[in-house]
């Protein structure tokens, strides 16, 4: 099957390529995560606009024989996001693991849609600090990484598996509140939950420390995160 010379595409990253071109990190529908170079998309803002924006979604016209961007029509822009600290230190949160998590060429619709959801409910106002934490649950489900949260224990462990308890010898164990553990245990069984205020920053770390070990490396925009999840507790009112 011939690869689309178009697809449905978030933009996850991009930096400057020589005088005037752009090295685009994006994430096709039905290509999995591309490396692109934009010819001349910093002399001229005519071709691409602000459809290179990261977390922008877009339609790109590819020419994957020579990893070029010939063209990019802007789908979704993140208006809102852009304007809002909580709002941005989340997409970009979303985004670093985006990238880290796909695999260059390998099509996941359904890892796509996930992503694509929590970016409309950030730009949206919908997503408060319990949806994101639900996104980082699913995330890791669909990625092979389903967490036990039911059971006895006061501790999350990648290595064990999920909640183990506290006297487990195992490195990497992480002490939660009970009542975090129990609001994740809802959250990952599709329900709804709150976490209290002061557990919020335990339940945070916690998943920003099980990426960094499925990821071989800490998380560069957790601290953005962590600053900016104070202002992530409650819808932002659409205006």
């Amino acid at each position: 099957m011939a690869a689309p010379s178009k697809t449905r595409a978030l933009i996850l990253k991009r930096a400057p390529w020589r005088e005037h071109d752009l090295r685009v990190e994006a994430l096709g529908e039905d290509t999995g995560r591309l490396s692109l170079i934009a010819l001349a998309a910093r002399k001229s803002q005519r071709r691409f606009g602000a459809a290179l924006e990261t977390g922008a979604q877009v339609m790109m016209d590819l020419n994957l024989s020579r990893r070029r961007l010939n063209g990019c029509d802007l789908i979704k822009p993140i208006d809102r996001i852009r304007g809002d600290l909580a709002r941005f230190g989340a997409l970009s949160y979303v985004l670093e693991i985006a990238l880290r998590v796909s695999s260059e060429g390998e099509a996941d619709p359904q890892g796509y849609a996930l992503i694509v959801e929590i970016i409309d409910a950030l730009e949206s106002g919908a997503a408060d600090f319990e949806a994101l934490v639900r996104w980082d649950l699913r995330m890791l489900r669909h990625h092979g990484y389903a967490l036990r949260w039911g059971g006895l224990g006061e501790a999350l462990s990648l290595e064990g598996g999920g909640i183990v308890q506290a006297r487990a010898p195992l490195a990497d164990k992480i002490q939660l509140p009970k009542a975090a553990i129990e609001a994740c245990a809802r959250l990952d069984e599709g329900g709804e939950a709150r976490f209290e205020l002061g557990h919020r920053r335990a339940i945070r770390g916690a998943l920003i420390q099980t990426w960094g070990a499925i990821l071989n490396g800490p998380l560069i925009t957790a601290k953005a995160l962590l600053s900016a999840q104070k202002s992530l507790n409650a819808p932002a009112p659409v205006r």
